[in-house]
């Protein structure tokens, strides 16, 4: 076939055929504009799963510093949006700031709340620096929205477990330091300037920050103090307390500024370990000072003992050197008595009227027995008898009748016999075959022994005959 005919056959084909051409030809196009869609969608969902991969690695990696975990997020913030050179970045958390290179706050922002025990404690913002197209949220995708509700929830979730573990620290360290002031004042013999010296050395590092705390105690005008102690306005103190008065206190210092927490600088649970120590340092001084007390009066009631035995031993001697000279005047007596008085009264009693010698006999019979009288030995063992009738009992052991005895007294001779039965009664020998002339006559020195019944033994009646009843005129 010749060109020409070619070129007429060409002409002649259907406008089926263009149709057909023409929709191939859209349909890969837009195959390719698809590929093309899915391409970018992919790369941005790569971009979001290696910031959050990313975040995960600075959580491993920097654990427990909180700081270096958010200024690492927002770092990794703008490269995962879908214009990351026009992207900037910013995470606030309980008043710190943390924010990408070239940071800059436009009113093109993507924003999500920080969430600690359901009340916002920071905000997550991500910035395009210029106005960009319109999409799914202003200029910001879904999958944007999505991604930073993620990271907010990621960083939300990492800082309440930090804070937890750093609370826990906290208290570990608390109770160290508690544990440690125990141990001082448990050992043996502890000394109360060592117990001191040890609870401030143990108090700074059991605060927030250890290496920028320093501790002193005043105690009584001494004074205690942690290495490289330095008083600045950064104080939290207590004061020492001992039976309700100030005795001392307790001060812990920042030695720079350091970031505002619950007071001032310091936490509420420092102020309960502060004051958790000053009470047991208190209680600590009190019982020392208690011991210490006891352990003086007990020394000075030694001193007082032991000079109390010397004055016993002084005053035993001089009881001692009282009963020999007692002796050696009773001896005394009783020879002037048997060397003086009694010739005296045995020439007086063959010169006197025979009615008179009774008196005579009387007197000699009682001073030989001046120096153990019975009235006295009747007097010490009974002392129930009234002195009449220790007068008329020494008058019957002499043989003296009871008319004889109201001449002698000048009473009447029912007195006498009415004496005679009280002085029975009191010697518990009423109604007894004792004669009571017998039972005076045979008194020992030793006391008489009474059964329960109240009268005396056989023993304490030898010699005093059980036949011969008692008459009114003995």
């Amino acid at each position: 076939m010749s060109e020409a005919g070619k070129e007429k056959r060409k002409n002649k084909q259907s406008p089926s055929s263009d149709r057909r051409a023409k929709k191939t030809v859209t349909s890969r196009l837009q195959g390719s504009e698809d590929r093309q869609k899915i391409e970018h969608a992919l790369r941005e969902r790569v971009k979001e799963l290696r910031c959050l991969y990313g975040i995960a690695k600075l959580v491993e990696r920097h654990e427990p510093d909180l700081d270096a975990i958010l200024q690492g997020a927002a770092e990794l913030l703008p490269p995962s949006w879908q214009y990351p050179e026009e992207t900037c970045a910013r995470i606030i958390l309980e008043e710190k700031e943390y924010t990408s290179p070239g940071f800059q706050e436009t009113g093109h922002k993507q924003s999500a709340d920080i969430l600690t025990k359901g009340k916002k404690a920071g905000v997550v913002e991500v910035y395009y620096t210029q106005e960009m197209p319109p999409s799914d949220e202003g200029p910001f995708l879904n999958e944007e929205r999505a991604l930073i509700n993620a990271v907010a929830e990621r960083l939300s979730t990492t800082a309440k477990r930090m804070r937890a573990e750093h609370a826990l620290r906290e208290r570990v360290k608390e109770l160290r330091c508690l544990y440690g002031i125990a141990n001082l004042v448990e050992r043996p013999e502890p000394d109360l300037d060592a117990i001191l010296q040890g609870a401030v050395e143990l108090l700074p590092p059991s605060w927030q920050y250890p290496e920028v705390t320093c501790a002193r105690i005043f105690f009584e005008e001494r004074e205690y103090a942690s290495p490289g102690f330095k008083e600045t306005g950064y104080k939290q103190s207590a004061n020492i307390m001992i039976t309700g008065k100030k005795a001392g206190v307790v001060e812990v210092c920042y030695t720079r500024k350091m970031p505002p927490a619950d007071e001032g600088p310091f936490l509420h649970e420092e102020r309960a370990l502060l004051d958790a120590v000053v009470e047991r340092l208190g209680r600590t001084a009190e019982r020392m000072r208690m011991e210490d007390e006891l352990r003086s009066a007990y020394a000075q009631l030694q001193v007082e003992r032991k000079a109390l035995q010397e004055s016993n031993a002084a005053l035993r001697t001089v009881l001692s050197r009282i009963e020999d000279e007692k002796g050696a005047i009773k001896e005394a007596i009783m020879a002037n008595v048997d060397k003086i008085i009694m010739p005296i009264l045995h020439a007086l009693e063959a010169e006197v009227e025979p009615e008179r010698k009774g008196y005579i006999r009387l007197l000699t019979r009682n001073l030989e027995e001046i120096t153990s009288p019975l009235v006295n030995r009747l007097s010490r063992r009974f002392l129930k008898l009234t002195p009449a009738e220790l007068k008329t009992c020494n008058m019957i052991r002499m043989g003296l009748s009871t008319k004889e005895i109201a001449d002698i007294r000048n009473v009447s001779p029912a007195t006498v016999s009415r004496q005679r039965e009280s002085i029975r009664q009191k010697l518990a020998i009423t109604g007894r075959n004792v004669n009571l002339v017998t039972f005076l006559q045979t008194f020992n020195v030793s006391a008489p022994q009474m059964d329960p019944a109240g009268r005396f033994g056989a023993n304490d009646l030898a010699g005093a005959p059980a036949t011969r009843p008692e008459s009114v005129e003995e």
